[in-house]
């Protein structure tokens, strides 16, 4: 009925089975999914009036008309074609031409940041993947929903997560649903950077605030080889 979403590489696992799951042992009643994703799609064919744009509304019109949200992890094709730069407003387009169409102008979207790609032939294409997160991370704050670090998690060939590191991603993502969708008192996922102050001296010395999320982010000592700093030209010393 959908063969736009039809794909011929079937990966094995998924996390938002895991993810369903978790919600309803908290809530207690059955969580319904609409599964409209499609495997290395680019953020053009999200547009409106591009064809999985157009599809993700006929299912969830065909569903009954409303959702309570959007889980999103994508990205991994734009960044890959060196496309990073063009995808912000990809994405503003897609949120707000769902929220539209839908008529639901705060409709949740919860999304993951890029995990790992440990073949990057050369450095301008890890940066592509790093100047990505940042999109994602700057997108959030901007438009109102949520963003879900994965960067820590294993992957199990160049770029996707193994089986264990999807139900991690599924528990992750439903935490921050409960805490922000369901509005239960739960700790969200990750750290999120407050403000960046720069300090005087003899040197460029940054403060960086973070507010802290679950236990297990963050450890007692010296940060130094937990923390990396990328520019737009790479690695800062």
């Amino acid at each position: 009925r959908h063969p736009a979403t039809v794909h011929g590489v079937f990966q094995g696992h998924a996390p938002w089975l895991h993810f369903a799951r978790c919600l309803k042992r908290t809530l207690g009643y059955p969580i319904g999914l609409i599964p409209c994703a499609l495997g290395g799609s680019p953020i053009a064919l999200w547009q409106p009036g591009a064809k999985l744009f157009d599809n993700l509304v006929d299912m969830v019109r065909r569903s009954g008309g409303t959702v309570k949200g959007v889980v999103w992890h994508q990205g991994e094709s734009d960044a890959f074609s060196k496309k990073s730069a063009a995808y912000p407003d990809g994405f503003r387009a897609m949120v707000k031409g769902l929220r539209a169409v839908l008529a639901h102008p705060d409709l949740p979207f919860i999304t993951g940041q890029l995990a790992l790609w440990t073949s990057a032939p050369d450095p301008e294409a890890h940066l592509e993947f790093v100047r990505m997160r940042e999109h994602q991370r700057q997108l959030a704050r901007e438009l109102a929903h949520e963003v879900v670090p994965l960067l820590d998690l294993p992957i199990g060939d160049e770029v996707h997560l193994t089986a264990h590191a999807n139900l991690e991603m599924g528990r992750r993502y439903a935490e921050t649903a409960l805490g922000t969708v369901y509005g239960r008192a739960v700790r969200m996922p990750g750290i999120v950077l407050v403000r960046t102050e720069v300090l005087g001296g003899t040197g460029v010395i940054l403060r960086l605030v973070f507010k802290l999320g679950s236990p297990g982010w963050v450890k007692v000592g010296d940060p130094m080889g937990d923390f990396s700093v990328e520019d737009g030209r790479g690695e800062v010393p």
